[in-house]
C-alpha cells in the first residue's frame, strides 16, 4: 500500500510567498495525499491563502518554527511528513521522489537544494549545503521528509532551539535509520532574506550562527564528555 504523504508547512504572516509553494506541490507528479500550513500567530491572510489552495490551516500562537513545525506534524495525518518553508518551491517530482525512497526502505531525508537566482553567492552556498548533507546525512535548508513514526520516536523537533533545530533533528533521526538525499529532485532555497540584508551580510550572519551551534551542541558537548569519562 502506497504511503500516505503530508506536507506540512509552518508560516507566519506568509501570504506573499505561501500559494506559489501550494500551487506546485497541487501540480505534483505524485500530489501529496494532504498538506497542512500550521499558521503561527498570523496576522496577515496566510490562513485564506491556504484555505483557497487547498491545504488545511491550523492556527497556533507561538511565534517558534520549531513549535509551529511539530504542531503541524501532529495535526497531520500521513505515513510520511515532508517538512517545508512557506517559501519553498519543490520541483514537480518531489512527492513521487520522496515515496520511492521510503519504499525502499529509508526513513528520512531531503532533496538537493538549487538556488532562486544565479548569484554567486547562493550558487556557492547550496553546493556547500548539498556536499555537507551528503557527506555528514545532515541536512539543512528549505524542507525534510521523514517517516511518521521516526518523526515521534525521536520526538519532533527540539523547541527549545533558534537556529539549527533541522540538523539537530536530523542527528537525532540518524540513530534510528537510514537517510537519504534526493538527487534527482530539488527544492529552491528562497533568497529573500539574503536580498533584504545584503548577499554577503547574511551568508556571515548565517555561517556564525551554524558554528555557534556546531561548537555548542557538538564539539564542546563531546568534550565535556570525554573529560568527565
Amino acid at each position: 500500500m502506497a504511503p500516505v504523504l503530508s506536507v506540512v508547512i509552518p508560516a507566519h504572516n506568509e501570504e506573499d510567498y505561501l500559494a506559489e509553494g501550494l500551487r506546485c506541490l497541487r501540480g505534483q507528479t505524485r500530489p501529496p495525499d494532504e498538506i497542512v500550513v500550521a499558521c503561527d500567530a498570523c496576522t496577515d491572510a496566510t490562513s485564506e491563502v491556504a484555505v483557497e489552495h487547498g491545504a488545511r490551516a491550523v492556527c497556533v500562537n507561538v511565534r517558534s518554527a520549531p513549535n509551529a513545525r511539530n504542531a503541524g506534524a501532529a495535526a497531520a495525518r500521513g505515513d510520511v511528513l515532508l517538512i517545508q518553508d512557506a517559501d519553498t518551491i519543490a520541483s514537480p517530482n518531489y512527492c513521487e521522489e520522496v515515496e520511492r525512497a521510503v519504499e525502499e526502505g529509508y526513513t528520512f531525508g531531503s532533496a538537493r537544494l538549487v538556488s532562486e537566482t544565479a548569484h554567486l553567492v547562493m550558487r556557492t552556498r547550496v553546493w556547500v549545503i548539498n556536499l555537507w548533507s551528503r557527506m555528514a546525512g545532515l541536512y539543512v535548508g528549505a524542507g525534510i521528509w521523514v517517516r511518521r513514526d521516526a518523526f515521534q520516536a525521536v520526538g519532533g523537533y527540539d523547541t527549545s532551539l533558534t537556529w539549527g533545530e533541522d540538523v539537530e533533528l536530523t542527528e537525532r533521526l540518524s540513530k534510528i535509520g537510514r537517510q537519504k538525499m534526493i538527487p534527482n529532485a530539488t527544492l529552491s532555497y528562497c533568497e529573500r532574506r539574503f536580498r533584504d540584508n545584503g548577499y554577503l551580510r547574511e551568508t556571515i550572519e548565517r555561517n556564525a550562527k551554524m558554528l555557534d551551534y556546531i561548537w555548542s551542541r557538538r564539539i564542546r558537548r563531546r568534550h565535556l564528555a570525554d573529560r568527565n569519562s
